[in-house]
């Protein structure tokens, strides 16, 4: 039902589109934290006096969202404001408003956004950390404790046998 109603929507505002010419409305992109906001600012009042379907996509045509619709990335979705998860650098807006008196108006933007470059500083750090240098690092601390052992004993002996059993109250066992 989701589906037929997403192309109905789809195809009642292309046809009006592409009959009475859309009128073109302008739209801002801002990005802040993990927030990626498309807004008309034209359009956000005329939604209150009147019915409106809107119909967000990308450059493919694939459905952002619409009035019962959305994915994903989707955070919030209105006729005048998107606000998704991740950076879409081509978004468009086509919008079929039908005013109380019953008189249908159709409207389309494209928001044109400059994508920040993806943050993967400490990501990265954190996975060059944990994959190459902690076995790198493991693997130098096991040989280094074995050096130390083969070569505490090469230091300590000097290839003699040592009989502590004539020292006077000494241990034969620790030599003590």
């Amino acid at each position: 039902m989701g589906r037929m109603k997403v192309f109905s929507t789809a195809l009642l505002v292309c046809c009006c589109d592409a009959l009475s010419g859309a009128k073109t409305l302008k739209c801002n992109v801002t990005h802040t934290d993990r927030k990626h906001v498309y807004t008309i600012t034209h359009f956000a009042s005329l939604g209150q006096s009147g019915t409106c379907e809107f119909y967000w996509s990308n450059g493919s045509d694939h459905m952002i969202a619409t009035n019962s619709e959305k994915a994903d990335v989707v955070q919030k979705a209105s006729n005048s404001t998107l606000i998704t998860s991740e950076c879409l650098a081509g978004v468009f807006l086509k919008l079929h408003y039908t005013t109380r008196q019953n008189e249908p108006e159709d409207y389309e933007a494209k928001c044109e956004a400059v994508c920040p470059a993806p943050d993967v500083g400490d990501q990265g750090w954190s996975l060059y950390l944990l994959f190459i240098l902690v076995p790198i690092i493991l693997l130098l601390a096991g040989l280094g404790f074995w050096f130390c052992r083969k070569s505490h004993r090469v230091l300590c002996s000097d290839g003699q046998d040592r009989d502590y059993s004539s020292v006077e109250g000494g241990d034969t066992e620790t030599g003590l």
